[in-house]
């Protein structure tokens, strides 16, 4: 692992974890493996699906912001370049889902609460296990649905880039995706702002 990754990841593990702790020690620690393990699977997928195209991957890497793959390849076709974009936040979508149910299932009151759904919602504690699938559902769909913004170095900029590249040369279609990523970066920064969301104005 190159150094300067090692010691983006222990910014991103501290700051998570700092973040988490503001609900308990527990949920903290949840909250780093979690993100840890979304992104590890959102890039896994990209290297899987491109090994599966036939080409090498030379690296994953997780950083303070995110993660990334390298592969080494001869140019992609834009339907594989947008496979191999896609492969990754859908992974994430997926399991979003999966966790996002569950979660609905827990809010669920058990037989004993039947008729009496206002007073379970009201008095019901979640447990680290009904919290932890709910942070689960939340990053994994956060992490998806962010990743398709239409804007280079994002996923659904390369997906964009592929759509154009079809009509238009690899040059001309980087161009017009990069500055699109532009857009989304500064739109995203000032609704981060407004919200006071700084760990998403620092990424």
């Amino acid at each position: 692992m190159r150094p300067s990754t090692l010691w983006s990841g222990l910014i991103a593990v501290l700051a998570i974890f700092f973040i988490g702790v503001s609900r308990g020690m527990a949920d903290g620690f949840v909250l780093v493996v979690i993100v840890a393990a979304s992104i590890l699977i959102h890039e896994l997928s990209h290297a899987l699906t491109a090994r599966g195209l036939g080409m090498n991957v030379r690296s994953i890497a997780l950083t303070w912001y995110g993660g990334y793959a390298e592969f080494e390849s001869p140019r992609s076709k834009p339907a594989s370049e947008a496979i191999i974009a896609l492969a990754g936040p859908v992974s994430n979508l997926l399991i979003g889902a999966a966790a996002f149910a569950a979660h609905l299932h827990f809010q669920t009151a058990p037989p004993e609460y039947a008729g009496a759904e206002a007073y379970y919602a009201t008095y019901h504690r979640p447990d680290l296990f009904e919290r932890s699938a709910e942070a689960l559902a939340w990053t994994n769909l956060s992490l998806g649905a962010f990743n398709l913004l239409p804007g280079l170095p994002l996923d659904g900029g390369h997906v964009l880039r592929a759509a154009l590249n079809v009509v238009l040369s690899r040059n001309l279609a980087t161009t017009i995706a990069a500055w699109a990523g532009v857009v989304v970066g500064v739109m995203t920064v000032a609704i981060a702002f407004s919200n006071r969301n700084w760990w998403t104005v620092a990424i």
